[in-house]
């Protein structure tokens, strides 16, 4: 006989009936299931009775498990936050909203890789200025399109009320390891995947 805790199922696999082995040991599994109970420490107490067939000797045993149901278990865990992102657009409109950053920051300032050839023309430009960059067809204007998603990037990253994918360490890594590699295409890809971020939406 067994005495199980409410919101518990216990049941075993044994087949009976079952025969003793030369150590004179019966072993048998009782496998237990939480179907509803909550959190907290709970007794399950179990009488096993052997009647031997050829003397019928009645022999009992008796076993008593704890169980513990972490506050965890059974619940669902929590729905991540969904990523948020404001476009260049919205940050050179609202700069309002800025956080830790300054309309007249030089971009050379954040990233140190357009301090140097051949990005020292955009790295002197101010951040409001690269939100506004138009583009072009060299390996300068491709990291002018990096940079005007990189700021808004930034923006994103730095603020509160946004959850964006990205750190503003791992924005300003990114951006200059592309920068790094003066590859257009390179440059690019890392633009499109910044835009792709900041279009995400938010509401401030």
């Amino acid at each position: 006989m067994q005495t199980i805790p409410d919101g518990f199922t216990a049941y075993t696999d044994q087949t009976f009936p079952v025969t003793l082995t030369d150590s004179d040991t019966i072993i048998f599994e009782k496998h237990i299931t939480n179907d509803n109970a909550g959190p907290g420490t709970y007794y399950l107490d179990t009488t096993a009775t052997l009647t031997e067939k050829d003397t019928n000797e009645i022999r009992t045993d008796t076993a008593s498990v704890t169980i513990t149901v972490f506050e965890s278990y059974g619940s669902e865990p929590d729905e991540p936050e969904p990523y948020e992102g404001l476009s260049h657009g919205y940050w050179k409109n609202h700069i309002y909203s800025w956080i830790d950053y300054n309309p007249d920051d030089k971009i050379n300032s954040i990233f140190d890789r357009t301090a140097s050839s051949p990005y020292t023309n955009i790295g002197e430009l101010t951040l409001l200025q690269v939100l506004n960059y138009k583009g072009g067809d060299d390996i300068q204007d491709a990291a002018g399109i990096l940079l005007r998603q990189a700021v808004a990037a930034l923006l994103n990253a730095a603020h509160p009320d946004i959850n964006y994918p990205l750190t503003e360490e791992e924005i300003i890594s990114m951006v200059n390891d592309a920068l790094d590699t003066e590859n257009r295409d390179d440059i690019l890809s890392l633009a499109e995947e910044l835009d792709e971020y900041n279009n995400l939406g938010a509401t401030l």
